[in-house]
């Protein structure tokens, strides 16, 4: 994996020889590379996943955790690299994406992080979708729990404050996860297609908001039509359920408001 600039050097990583080990180029110039431009951040047993750039930072996953890069021209080293206790790596180098937020895939659900620590953005409402102590995710109706043999496949794309999940079910079943990120909703939902996608990739220009669908058939798909490339859209509507934290007494609502 390689991403950048960054204060005009590009960082690499991934190697199979050396998989705890961060390398960059000669500043400005990502043509040349030389062998004193690499730093040892984990051991053998926790290699580096993938980084990016976000926020005028540079960051970096391995696959248990979250680091950030900082500058130290001082030194022999060049750059120093700090954990900055996120409590969960990326477990593939395609599952994150650089929004409002830092959001990746981890063994256990989705995760945010504004550059210090990070929250779970599943565990509210998709906690049993995903894996946790030595289970695997459950399954229901209507949300399929992704296949974690198949983390290669995980992909995550932000466009617009919506965070789009591709991955497979059940091995070879392409499915959809949306969150919408803005605060006074931020909620999940199932977001199914025909075709299906295998993945989504956002437009990377600064005032574009493009966003394109690779679709099961080989196509590529934009979005605002009326028709899912002719076929009907497919809308389910639900009301609201809530608790109000408190599960056992009864409530009564006046009204209500659907916006």
């Amino acid at each position: 994996a390689t991403w950048g600039p960054f204060e005009g050097f590009v960082f690499g990583c991934g190697s199979a020889l050396n998989p705890g080990t961060l390398y960059f180029t000669r500043g400005n110039d990502p043509d040349s590379a030389p062998v004193s431009h690499s730093l040892v951040v984990t051991s053998p047993r926790e290699p580096l996943i993938t980084g990016c750039v976000w926020n005028g930072r540079a960051y970096l996953w391995s696959n248990q955790r979250l680091f950030q890069i900082l500058p130290d021209f001082g030194r022999l080293n060049i750059f120093t690299v700090i954990d900055i206790n996120a409590d969960r790596g990326l477990t593939s180098p395609w599952g994150f994406a650089a929004g409002d937020r830092l959001y990746w895939v981890a063994h256990d659900g989705l995760r945010a992080s504004n550059g210090a620590g990070s929250v779970s953005i599943t565990d509210a409402d998709l906690y049993t979708t995903f894996p946790h102590d030595g289970a695997a995710g459950i399954s229901t109706a209507t949300v399929l729990a992704p296949d974690y043999v198949q983390v290669a496949k995980f992909r995550l794309a932000y466009s617009d404050s919506f965070l789009y999940f591709d991955y497979l079910y059940n091995t070879d079943q392409p499915c959809t996860l949306v969150f919408d990120a803005r605060p006074q909703i931020a909620g999940w939902f199932v977001d199914v297609t025909t075709p299906a996608m295998r993945f989504h990739v956002n437009d990377q220009g600064a005032v574009t908001h493009a966003l394109v669908g690779v679709g099961t058939d080989g196509q590529l798909y934009s979005y605002g039509a009326a028709s899912d490339n002719g076929t009907a859209i497919a809308v389910t509507i639900r009301t609201r359920t809530d608790d109000e934290g408190d599960p056992r007494l009864i409530k009564h609502y006046g009204d209500a408001a659907l916006d």
